[in-house]
């Protein structure tokens, strides 16, 4: 155990139903006893030729983009943020990006992290293939800081693709702007909506060998953005977050509240963005389930109570309660 570590643990150790705080962009105002967690935020290893990365869980993800970049790589894992959001935060929250080819999670290789009943803990390894056993890095995946504060993330990387284009679209039908670029028969990357406010756009990504030059006839030239859209977070608002089968994608979008932001990946049916209090949260995610997928809202009181297995975790990694439990 480093002294970093000690520290963390025994400030654990006096906290009462505390809410992990990292880089804290996904927080509502009253998400409850904030603890400030001071983790690490910079490279431990990095092994370009093995394409795996070990990283402070407080790095944010456009300064890890900025160090894979220098060896032409990327960790694929697109926000809707501009790159402000910590790693450790986005794999608390189980949030997944623009692309989901492979999914964010399957490119976790281990972590390590403080859990109040067993100090630091270590799971997975530090390489692509292993026979590790239990994948217990899928343990503190979107467990929201309920059973230990992430302190160190390993991942498997990607060669960066030789080129990305960008299209960014106003858009006042939405169906008639997705089958503008449907038509164009190309394989893109993602094809994305971002509503905030009274405005919407489509983003569409391609990636691959070559430029787009056949396109741009349709949809003009790409813009000359290196950062995707960024979706604003409201003042006051809860994140909720899920995925719908991909057919019922625009009838989300088009269900969503008004007034709050968000934004939906078409082409995987994954989507994000923000409701004003407990009641719109409920109708949103009732209207997920009835097209047929799942939603949730982490730091308001879930509509179902926790599963079984939950309250063991809990009691095994927290058994006097130091971190706050997202589930009650």
């Amino acid at each position: 155990m480093s002294l970093q570590e000690q520290t963390l643990y025994e400030k654990m150790l006096s906290q009462k139903q505390a809410v992990p705080r990292g880089a804290g962009t996904r927080l509502p105002r009253d998400a409850g006893a904030l603890w400030p967690v001071d983790a690490v935020s910079t490279v431990a290893e990095y092994h370009p030729e093995d394409l795996v990365v070990t990283v402070g869980a407080s790095m944010r993800l456009l300064e890890l983009a900025q160090v894979l970049d220098a060896n032409h790589q990327w960790h694929a894992l697109m926000l809707p943020d501009q790159g402000q959001d910590s790693l450790g935060g986005v794999i608390a929250l189980g949030l997944e990006g623009w692309f989901r080819t492979p999914l964010f999670r399957d490119r976790i290789l281990g972590m390590r992290a403080i859990t109040p009943a067993f100090g630091p803990i270590s799971t997975g390894a530090k390489v692509v293939k292993s026979v590790a056993g239990y994948n217990l890095p899928r343990l503190l995946l979107g467990s929201r800081g309920g059973l230990g504060v992430i302190t160190e993330i390993t991942l498997r990387v990607s060669p960066k693709p030789p080129i990305q284009q960008i299209w960014v679209h106003e858009v006042t039908d939405p169906q008639q702007s997705l089958g503008a670029f449907l038509r164009c028969g190309v394989p893109w990357a993602s094809l994305a909506f971002l509503r905030q406010a009274d405005s919407m756009v489509l983003t569409a990504v391609w990636s691959g060998p070559q430029e787009l030059d056949s396109v741009v006839e349709q949809l003009g030239h790409p813009t000359e953005a290196s950062l995707l859209p960024r979706l604003e977070s409201p003042a006051q608002g809860y994140l909720t977050y899920g995925a719908v089968p991909i057919g019922q994608a625009l009838a989300l979008l088009n269900s969503w509240p008004r007034e709050q932001p968000v934004f939906l990946e078409s082409t995987t049916g994954g989507f994000w963005g923000y409701v004003a209090d407990a009641a719109e949260a409920g109708r949103v995610r009732q209207r997920a389930r009835d097209l047929g997928g799942l939603a949730s809202t982490p730091f308001l009181r879930p509509a179902v109570p926790p599963a079984p297995w939950w309250k063991t975790l809990k009691q095994s990694f927290d058994p006097d309660g130091c971190l706050w439990d997202p589930w009650q």
